[in-house]
């Protein structure tokens, strides 16, 4: 069994990933839906990492993501 949060995490990330019209579920979903997510970007923050670059750069990454074929 996840935790409730870990679970809201990964529930967010797909959904980003579906709405996105994006080809594939990724890490970097993943990545991105803990950044949005307030704890994660506390947890991120206590370790030092610079949580802006970091949503920068996922945003970055997303313009070049392949999208979804239809069909």
């Amino acid at each position: 069994m996840i935790r409730p949060e870990v679970d809201t995490v990964l529930r967010n990330a797909f959904q980003m990933a579906n709405l996105g019209n994006h080809a594939y579920f990724t890490l970097e979903h993943v990545l991105l839906a803990i950044v949005m997510d307030e704890t994660g970007k506390e947890l991120l923050d206590a370790v030092g990492a610079d949580v802006d670059a970091l949503k920068a750069e996922l945003d970055s990454f997303y313009t070049k993501v392949e999208p979804r074929k239809s069909g």
